[in-house]
């Protein structure tokens, strides 16, 4: 009992320190080769330096997916800056602890990036509740079973992103996403951290995602969908389910506004760790790698070999079974007619001989074995 009460008070301890330095934001926002730009501690009486990172105003998650703050972060605010890229580029995004002291925390959940275009204005002047927003990537397990959110959490990893190669030219949001489902065994559990990054897409490409592939936060997601609300989120079997629509086809993806029950990201990855789910050690090019991230991987065991290992019924019994009944039936038949006691002096003429008493004697004993080892095995 004793015992019992030390994990709770550890659990407590735990929990209390994840809601004071757990929770987080982007620290840092890069282009790959390029230029880098920090981000802004969450808080209201905090720096608000010029940003391409949308600050936001409290390191606690959105609990609701509901909650307009969904779209961007807690009381996100427009950034004065917009990073330039080009089509093809990969950028990362450096999640930290708290408000930039500590690493990450989390480390069960998927990590998913959308984009969204700003139209004719610039990102600053754009009000991402009217976003319709496209996925790009997502990662959620290695082939392993490990997250890739773990290795934000130990080892201060970067997300790298894909800007597809034929995007417009234009100002567009980049919306990454880190989901915690410590808590998903319960609707409305998860915790969710968005984050908006401004961008201005150079080039001469002409791509966009289709209409059908759009979404919008809030309403891209549902408290109860299996992506969410996870009851066996502690099982190594569950096969987790990517949140929200497929990855578009302007991405790699396979588009489509329907869930998808594994990831088909082809242009994430976690700095410093394995890159991709399929063992593979590249993401910078959509066509030349195509990670796949195991859903399950803790498969369930194979049933195949458990009706080979079941012993196959033996009929040793029922013929020992059998030879005991015969053996029965013979002394019957033996011993039908009535035998007087051997000790008295022979009184009639019907009386056995002496050699006929001793087959008699010998009948009933092998009768008796068979007797009882015929209610033996009945018993």
């Amino acid at each position: 009992m004793q015992a019992f009460y030390n994990a709770l008070i550890v659990i407590s301890v735990f929990l209390q320190a994840s809601q004071v330095m757990g929770h987080g934001f982007v620290s840092t926002f890069s282009v790959v080769g390029g230029k880098s730009y920090a981000g802004n501690p969450p808080g209201e009486g905090t720096t608000h330096d010029p940003s391409v990172v949308r600050q936001v105003q409290s390191k606690t998650p959105v609990k609701g997916v509901d909650d307009p703050d969904m779209a961007c972060g807690t009381g996100a605010k427009p950034a004065l800056l917009a990073a330039d890229v080009n089509p093809g580029d990969t950028v990362a995004f450096s999640w930290r602890g708290g408000t930039g002291e500590s690493n990450w925390v989390h480390e069960k959940g998927p990590i998913v990036t959308y984009m969204a275009s700003c139209g004719s204005v610039p990102c600053a002047e754009f009000d991402a509740l009217k976003a319709k927003w496209f996925k790009v990537a997502d990662l959620m397990q290695k082939s392993d079973g490990t997250w890739y959110m773990a290795d934000v959490m130990h080892q201060g990893a970067a997300i790298e992103v894909k800007i597809p190669s034929t995007l417009a030219a234009g100002n567009y949001l980049i919306r990454q996403e880190m989901i915690a489902i410590h808590l998903a065994n319960t609707i409305g559990g998860v915790e969710i951290f968005p984050s908006c990054t401004q961008l201005k897409v150079g080039g001469s490409q002409t791509g966009k995602p289709d209409a059908s592939e759009l979404v919008s936060f809030p309403g891209a997601y549902k408290a109860d969908s299996p992506a969410l609300f996870i009851p066996e989120v502690f099982e190594a079997r569950h096969k987790f389910v990517v949140p929200g629509p497929a990855i578009a086809k302007i991405a790699g993806g396979k588009g489509g506004s329907g869930p998808t029950s594994s990831s088909t990201a082809t242009t994430t990855k976690a700095v410093a760790t394995e890159t991709t789910t399929s063992s593979t050690t590249s993401t910078s090019t959509a066509a030349s790698s195509t990670p796949s991230p195991v859903m399950n991987a803790a498969k369930p065991p194979s049933t195949s070999t458990a009706s080979q290992a079941t012993p196959k019924p033996t009929t040793v019994r029922k013929c020992k079974r059998k030879r005991s009944e015969r053996i029965a039936k013979r002394a019957a038949s033996v011993v039908a007619i009535p035998s007087p006691s051997f000790n008295e002096a022979p009184s009639s003429p019907l009386l056995p001989h002496r050699s006929h008493a001793r087959h008699s004697r010998r009948a009933l004993r092998r009768f008796e074995h068979g007797s009882h080892a015929v209610l033996g095995r009945r018993a």
